[in-house]
């Protein structure tokens, strides 16, 4: 309850902050949502960026409830969100679930960077955990680990993978200086070859 209300306070701090900077009139981005058709369903006609939309919502939301359901590690989640000292009573390594949840979204944050980060040029720092390379058992996240750079190569963001931990602080500093300067988000990636992989129990 007290993770809730605090995103829930970040949030309305981030959306004030927003309209300081940047005011409260709409930026609009003309018909380039028009650039992929249109589609007539019955007597309406519908712009093909809208059903890509709606599928892809569907489907990261229908990935989602798989994940939480039917994986071991969504039902850890499930259960550290119900009762994290009986998660933590059993066994769970508290550090480490918090560290892959909160960094579990960049697979389903594309969309979110693109028409929000990049579209109103937002600065901010990404830490993200390497996914389906060394020790990855999980074959769900093996094409995210492959597509990452491709990502944010798309994006248009720079990512800096962290090798040695020796570094953390100059990288740290780097990639936030570079991230202002630049009016953009950038990305730490801890690799597995930094954090040792995944272990399966």
């Amino acid at each position: 309850s007290f993770q809730l209300l605090l995103t829930f306070a970040l949030v309305l701090m981030f959306e004030d902050v927003i309209r300081f900077v940047w005011g409260t009139a709409p930026h609009q981005l003309g018909n380039v949502y028009l650039a992929y058709g249109q589609v007539r369903v019955g007597a309406l006609t519908v712009p093909t960026y809208n059903l890509i939309v709606i599928a892809c919502s569907a489907g990261i939301a229908a990935g989602m409830g798989w994940l939480l359901a039917r994986t071991r590690f969504g039902r850890i989640v499930r259960a550290t969100a119900e009762n994290r000292e009986m998660a933590a009573a059993m066994g769970v390594d508290m550090t480490r679930v918090y560290a892959r949840v909160f960094t579990l979204g960049i697979g389903n944050s594309v969309n979110a960077l693109c028409g929000l980060a990049i579209g109103y040029q937002i600065p901010f720092l990404m830490v993200i955990s390497e996914r389906g390379r060394l020790g990855e058992f999980n074959p769900v996240q093996t094409p995210m680990g492959r597509a990452l750079p491709k990502i944010f190569d798309a994006l248009g963001l720079q990512a800096f993978w962290l090798d040695d931990a020796g570094r953390i602080g100059d990288v740290v500093e780097g990639a936030t200086k570079l991230a202002f300067s630049s009016s953009l988000p950038v990305a730490i990636v801890l690799p597995t070859t930094l954090t040792g992989g995944k272990t399966f129990r």
